[in-house]
């Protein structure tokens, strides 16, 4: 039986006195709490998906490639993760470490590299030395919530202000689909394959390319690497999107998702997967105490 219970302490505390027997949970305190809890353990497992924020890189003052770069020089992924996360997760290029040799060492990606100064001259040249901007939140989500606040703190080094709007999901779901945003933060799904994870996000257009980004050498590379069928070849083509991506920065990647279940003592079987599905539930058990 499935039960739709949105608000995380509440599903916490349902799993503590036996009323429901497995739950997803994401927020780091509810995980702590839940490993502490008595007939509970807690799963543990990377995931496709990545932490972001995402720019619309169609209305001023993202439009400007130097402004958006100075973000990403400003931004400090590790010490997110150790603030928010408590140091669970890894610092996410486009494609997450998660897909293996897929993904470039974010070593190798430009503007990752912490330096403040430069973010503050690519600013002045951008005529943008006193920016700021708002960064949509959905409050559904506690850590889009603790991410942006660490951003706003962490860009306030160079001088940007930023402002949170937090909102309803169901506002903030709207308000995605419209466009009708500055940046926000949120998280997106990998998936198991370069081409899903970055096509429908990059492409000129696709379906899901809130940031309205378009790039004719990205463009080129997406359609070159869904239709190349060397492994190899591929490869060097999604390595190749992850510069243009990072040298861009229509998006700020921040790192990669950890999942999290609490599960009661009595659960066998049950092994949540990269992506997430609940396909071993069909192997999943309760076994009753005597």
């Amino acid at each position: 039986r499935w039960r739709i219970l949105p608000d995380e302490s509440a599903r916490l505390a349902a799993v503590r006195t036996g009323e429901i027997h497995l739950t997803a949970i994401t927020d780091p305190l509810t995980v702590q709490s839940a490993s502490e809890s008595e007939g509970v353990q807690v799963l543990e497992h990377d995931t496709t998906d990545y932490y972001l924020l995402g720019l619309n890189t169609a209305e001023p003052p993202f439009g400007d490639v130097r402004v958006r770069q100075a973000l990403s020089l400003a931004i400090d992924r590790q010490a997110i993760i150790d603030a928010v996360f408590f140091g669970r997760g890894q610092v996410s290029g486009p494609i997450v470490p998660t897909l293996g040799e897929w993904a470039q060492p974010v070593e190798q990606l430009p503007n990752y590299t912490v330096d403040r100064e430069r973010a503050k001259h690519l600013l002045e040249e951008a005529g943008q030395s006193d920016l700021s901007f708002t960064i949509l939140v959905g409050s559904l989500y506690q850590e889009f919530v603790n991410i942006a606040l660490v951003i706003q703190d962490q860009l306030s080094e160079i001088g940007v202000t930023v402002e949170l709007e937090q909102v309803e999901w169901g506002t903030f779901i709207d308000r995605w689909v419209a466009r009708d945003f500055q940046s926000f933060v949120s998280f997106n799904s990998g998936g198991n394959d370069p081409d899903g994870a970055l096509y429908s996000a990059f492409i000129t257009d696709g379906g899901t390319n809130a940031f309205q980004f378009s790039s004719e050498e990205v463009d080129r590379l997406l359609e070159s690497g869904r239709t190349t069928t060397d492994a190899e070849a591929r490869k060097t083509i999604y390595q190749n999107v992850e510069v243009e991506l990072a040298e861009e920065a229509p998006v700020i990647f921040i790192s990669s998702r950890v999942g999290f279940f609490a599960v009661r003592d009595e659960v066998r079987g049950f092994q949540p997967t990269a992506a997430q599905t609940w396909a071993t539930l069909s192997q999943t058990t309760i076994v009753e105490e005597e």
